[in-house]
């Protein structure tokens, strides 16, 4: 039997193609939720195998051991893959204290740590950035990083740009390819459309959440931005609507201008299940 084949779609400016389906690394080796180290390995490499070629992690996902998963799956892999990883929250005491050592990002009352809502303190400052992206490197196994996102970072943020220090010094350092931004918003996103330098915005998009990609999905296009939807199956309460996981995936791959659509995947088999669903949309395209 033939593998199913996935689009491939333009990423950005510069000429480069991902798959149109990439992968969602949040839960990879949270063993704690009953997902272990091994059976995140084999969902990578079936994802790498089957011609998924976007990965997306974050410092914080599953404690480090997400990127540690992703950067030993790459580096055993023969084919280029776009890594993505975020920085931002504060979810690890590591990344507690290093926080404090850049001094805060507007207030002492973002570094007081994990709240009862379980919502994270969150530090943007340029010292916390390099810190929290060098960590990321080391975990990755990578000398580079392909793409880095600040990880939801609030409006006001975005605008103050005191981050750009550390990622144009990471650049000009050889350690950071492109970087971008993580947005929850419209607002989130509109503001990050006007940061110069900016390579990628990552927005959630599924059918109760369209709006950023309808407020900002032109311009991003005009300012050569690749946009990659997350979130394609919502927060479950889709379910009751009648949506399946596939009608969602589906229904995310077909918005215009998205570069990839990521869908979270720790098994195997939703992989095996995300990659049929994919090549069904674009074989009926």
């Amino acid at each position: 039997m033939s593998r199913p084949e996935l689009e491939r779609r333009p990423f950005g400016a510069r000429g480069q193609t991902v798959s149109a389906l990439g992968m969602g690394c949040a839960k990879l080796g949270a063993f704690w939720q009953g997902r272990s180290g091994t059976e995140g390995r084999r969902a990578l490499d079936v994802a790498l195998d089957a011609g998924i070629d976007l990965l997306d992690t974050a410092d914080c996902y599953a404690r480090g051991i997400s990127e540690r998963l992703v950067g030993r799956a790459v580096a055993d892999h023969p084919n280029p893959v776009l890594v993505c990883t975020k920085v931002g929250l504060l979810k690890t005491p590591v990344a507690l204290m290093d926080a404090r050592r850049a001094g805060g990002a507007g207030g002492a009352a973002q570094l007081t740590g994990l709240s009862k809502g379980g919502a994270a303190a969150a530090c943007y400052a340029p010292g916390y950035v390099t810190a929290a992206a060098e960590r990321s490197l080391r975990r990755l196994r990578a000398e580079r990083v392909d793409l880095l996102l600040l990880h939801a970072p609030p409006a006001g943020v975005i605008r103050r740009s005191g981050y750009l220090v550390a990622l144009e010094e990471m650049q000009r350092a050889g350690k950071l390819d492109r970087w971008g931004f993580s947005c929850g918003g419209v607002e989130e996103a509109r503001a990050a459309l006007e940061v110069p330098g900016v390579a990628c915005l990552q927005i959630p998009y599924n059918p109760r959440r369209r709006d950023v990609l309808d407020a900002v999905g032109t311009r991003a296009g005009e300012l050569g931005v690749a946009i990659v939807a997350a979130g394609p199956f919502g927060d479950g309460t889709l379910l009751e609507d009648g949506w399946t996981a596939e009608k969602c995936l589906r229904f995310a791959l077909r918005a215009p201008g998205v570069s990839s659509v990521l869908a979270g995947m720790s098994e195997a088999r939703h992989v095996r299940a995300n990659v049929a669903a994919a090549a069904v949309q674009f074989s009926a395209r």
